[in-house]
């Protein structure tokens, strides 16, 4: 608990942009859990069609005003089938843009702020240290933490959701 306190700490005001990225997750997971939905009627349709147009989906979508016939439904099914995966990927690429967006921004955040410390420090402790040492811990201490924690972190919350909301509607 307190490794996530100090990952609080150090998000500081960004903690609001959250929220959005939440969002956004979910979204992405809804559009996967459609296009699950969708490969079994469609699988189904192109396997056995009369059996197909037995079933209560097929009923339903009927109603909706999809044509009655096999070959026009596969066809419109497979324009939507390609649709919803197209634009699932253009999510899941919005996702990454966002996640390293935002960890870049405080990968920045972080760097000007340790780079105010050492400058703030007293001359002294400059004198006995080489100045590539704190270049070095600038780069290497931002570096670490929005790569290897932040991006994973948000990466595997990502994740977890759509692992989570698929879970639930298959239950």
């Amino acid at each position: 608990m307190q490794y996530f306190r100090e990952i609080l700490f150090l998000i500081g005001s960004a903690k609001r942009k959250v929220p959005f990225l939440i969002i956004i997750f979910f979204t992405t997971s809804i559009f996967d859990l459609i296009g699950l939905g969708i490969i079994g009627p469609y699988l189904n349709i192109i396997i056995n069609q009369s059996r197909f147009f037995e079933s209560s989906f097929a009923k339903y979508i009927i109603e909706l005003g999809f044509p009655k016939e096999p070959q026009e439904l596969l066809i419109i099914m497979s324009i939507g089938l390609v649709l919803v995966f197209l634009f699932k990927s253009v999510l899941t690429i919005l996702n990454q843009w966002l996640i390293l967006r935002f960890a870049m921004d405080k990968k920045i955040e972080l760097q000007l702020l340790l780079m105010k410390m050492y400058q703030n420090l007293p001359f002294v402790i400059h004198l006995e240290r080489n100045k590539s040492e704190y270049i070095q811990n600038i780069h290497n201490k931002a570096n670490y933490f929005t790569q290897g924690v932040l991006v994973s972190l948000l990466n595997l919350f990502c994740s977890s959701i759509i692992i989570l909301v698929i879970v639930v509607f298959l239950a």
